[in-house]
């Protein structure tokens, strides 16, 4: 039987200045969320509208972080439709498994936006979404988040590849790529608030963090964006390659 394990962590439940919460799933996988250290310097409907997953088997894993403005409606629609579609898409091809969870996440964002009253009906999400197995990784990107790949050599970043996901948002026009992955080192998805906090920090950092427990990488990189004045909040998945 496929040991899977998922966790999702929605800000939501997690309003406090400086609150981290992270959780491992076994030992090659973890993800952390917080609120930020310092209160937002822009105008917002929730405090942490942030959210993120993960879900793993014995060969393939899959996470996404979102990062919801106008509420943390879409952000959590978002996840909780990839949550529920995750065990499907473990072991599919990968970029078929990411376009079928880029589709149920617009489809969920759709049903449950369009219900809502102001503000709230204008809610909208940035999400990014990895989905891995032995050599590669596929991945789609909504809006600001983006995601890392770290070894001790070299740390590369990408980010956002088209608009926010909102309730009119066209699925057709999301990019899909595939990517060969390190036999070593690190994948990082994350909010913009770990990029915008940790600009001449971060590839060092991960750099540096490619021997130590994803779990310990995950509570890392919250605190290195709260020294670096996070007023955001903050989602963060590390899977480590092995």
């Amino acid at each position: 039987m496929d040991p899977y394990q998922s966790a999702l962590l929605l800000g939501s439940d997690h309003p406090g200045l400086g609150e981290v919460v992270v959780t491992a799933l076994g030992d090659d996988l973890a993800i952390g969320l917080s609120r930020g250290r310092f209160p937002k310097g822009y105008s917002h409907v929730d405090p942490n509208e942030d959210a993120v997953f993960a879900a793993t088997n014995s060969t393939a894993s899959v996470f996404a972080v979102a990062d919801g403005h106008n509420g943390f409606d879409a952000a959590q629609a978002a996840l909780d439709a990839i949550t529920e579609a995750a065990p499907q898409v473990l072991g599919a091809p990968l970029a078929l498994g990411v376009e079928r969870l880029v589709t149920v996440a617009a489809d969920r964002v759709r049903s449950v936006v369009s219900r809502l009253e102001p503000p709230r009906n204008r809610s909208g999400t940035a999400l990014t979404i990895c989905l891995t197995g032995p050599d590669e990784m596929a991945t789609a990107t909504m809006g600001d988040s983006g995601y890392v790949l770290a070894t001790k050599r070299r740390v590369r970043t990408e980010r956002g590849q088209s608009r926010f996901l909102t309730p009119g948002t066209d699925v057709a026009g999301v990019a899909i790529d595939v990517v060969s992955l390190p036999g070593h080192g690190l994948v990082v998805a994350a909010s913009d608030g770990l990029f915008d906090f940790t600009r001449d920090t971060l590839s060092a950092a991960l750099g540096d963090s490619t021997g130590t427990t994803p779990e310990d990488t995950v509570m890392n990189l919250l605190e290195l964006a709260g020294r670096g004045g996070a007023g955001d909040h903050l989602s963060i998945a590390v899977l480590r390659l092995d």
